[in-house]
């Protein structure tokens, strides 16, 4: 199943099995841990996506800077509001962090 046509999951956690289906032994995981980890520290307010970037950063990935609409074409992070500052920042909420929470650790992380 091709991104384009991946619909977004109800839950975090087959949002989470999922995006590790569709892509194996990537990144992708580590993202979903470090906008889990900044979504419990703002209280499932608004996050810029910067502030997840930043704390991948922190959590040792310096090098790769992902954009974040894959996790919400998966259902992980929701979009809020158009984005700001000409279209470079836009802020995301986690709709289901519990679920995120078990689906991460079910697959080790």
């Amino acid at each position: 199943m091709s991104d384009m046509t991946l619909p977004p999951y109800d839950d975090g956690f087959s949002a989470v099995l999922a995006l590790s289906e569709e892509h194996p032994g990537s990144r992708w995981l580590k993202v979903v841990r470090a906008a889990h980890t900044v979504s419990r520290r703002v209280d499932g307010q608004p996050m810029a996506g910067r502030w997840v970037l930043k704390e991948l950063h922190q959590m040792g990935d310096s090098e790769w800077r992902p954009g974040l609409r894959v996790l919400e074409r998966f259902g992980i992070l929701r979009k809020v509001g158009e984005s700001t500052r000409s279209g470079n920042r836009a802020y995301y909420v986690m709709p289901d962090p519990v679920g995120v929470d078990k689906g991460l650790r079910r697959l080790g992380y």
